[in-house]
């Protein structure tokens, strides 16, 4: 939109000279605004398209050989909010932290509010801050401890009264990495038994599944889907069996252990200790 501001000097000697200052400074004609002198007395300043940079303080400054006068009136223009930072989609494993960014500027200042939506329904519920999810005063949307249930849209709306809200939806996706939900098995079997070692991994697939003996591949056991192993345990021999789980950046191992140890009755048993570890 246009608007104009005028300065009139009804009475003085002439030569009267106007000019012409912005919050004190010697004001620029170079932002979409022009001068006019209507007359010797009259000056007027034109904004041909009022923006939210015009807003400030005006002074119209009238001298002549006897003396210098000035009037000051302050110009505020409202605008409706507008993107700063737009916020984007974000990946983020479970236990990290991710930050969703979210800026807007506008007169008055935004304000900025997060929701999160409900898969079931579609509806938007507001997100209130804590510990564990908080709202930046510059609006951004801090996540820290990341859980799965965490995955979900979340709606950026920033509004100031003026036009209508501004708001953007974006996808946080939380990935589950590869991890055992039971941490340590402990078998006894005898020599020259058949036991099964079962490894059950959990976390976002595709997962792929390795065996390995001694840190070598054992008997070409590697396949998507391949979870357990049988095996003859021979007395008198000791191995270290180790299965690999991998996803896309996360290599998980379980070891078993096998060692030999006597009986009361001068037999052996074979003790198998899993243990966990990551790559």
């Amino acid at each position: 939109m246009r608007a104009s501001v005028s300065c009139s000097v009804p009475t003085g000697d002439a030569p009267i000279r106007i000019s012409w200052l912005k919050d004190g400074i010697p004001l620029s004609l170079e932002s979409g605004i022009s001068l006019e002198m209507i007359d010797d007395f009259v000056s007027t300043l034109i904004f041909k398209s009022l923006r939210q940079e015009h807003s400030g303080t005006y002074s119209c400054v009238a001298y002549n050989d006897a003396a210098t006068v000035n009037y000051t009136v302050p110009l505020s223009v409202s605008a409706p909010p507008r993107w700063r930072v737009e916020p984007n989609d974000q990946f983020v494993p479970v236990g990290g932290t991710v930050t969703l960014d979210c800026t807007a500027d506008g007169r008055p200042e935004p304000r900025v509010i997060w929701k999160k939506g409900n898969e079931d329904s579609g509806d938007y519920r507001t997100v209130i801050s804590g510990s564990h999810i908080q709202t930046l005063v510059n609006g951004s949307l801090v996540i820290r401890d990341v859980e799965q249930e965490d995955d979900g849209r979340y709606m950026c709306e920033a509004s100031n009264g003026v036009g209508t809200p501004l708001s953007t939806v974006v996808k946080l996706t939380v990935h589950v990495p590869a991890h055992f939900k039971q941490k340590f098995i402990a078998q006894t079997v005898r020599s020259g038994e058949s036991v099964t070692l079962k490894c059950e991994a959990f976390g976002e697939k595709p997962m792929t599944y390795m065996w390995l003996k001694d840190k070598q591949p054992f008997g070409g056991l590697s396949h998507p889907r391949k979870q357990h192993l049988v095996l003859t345990v021979v007395c008198g021999k000791s191995s270290m069996f180790a299965y690999y789980v991998t996803t896309e950046n996360v290599w998980l191992c379980s070891v078993f252990k096998i060692a030999t140890s006597k009986t009361s009755t001068g037999g052996k048993l074979i003790k198998l200790k899993q243990m966990e570890a990551y790559l």
